[in-house]
């Protein structure tokens, strides 16, 4: 909830996922509909103090789940291969 409205004042988002495992801690991945969006944040954000502590930004590696599904080239099968746990 804190996350999305820090990061929706700067575009349309898709899915945030924040996985709670102990190796995962205090990561998020946040999605925006517009790849500018997601720039004007990472800029804007970038070391902002959230909870105590600097947030540190940066692109994703790989195409998020919801973005491949909106294309049609989402397969539920490479999904199982990288072992990622969604919310």
């Amino acid at each position: 909830r804190h996350l999305y409205c820090l990061f929706a004042q700067y575009g349309v988002i898709l899915d945030i996922t924040a996985v709670k495992t102990p190796k995962m801690r205090g990561q998020a991945f946040v999605t925006f509909r517009e790849i500018a969006s997601a720039t004007q944040a990472l800029r804007a954000l970038q070391g902002f103090m959230f909870f105590g502590k600097p947030i540190r930004l940066q692109y994703g590696k790989q195409k998020a789940n919801v973005i491949a599904q909106m294309e049609g080239t989402y397969d539920p099968r490479k999904q199982a291969k990288r072992k990622v746990i969604e919310f």
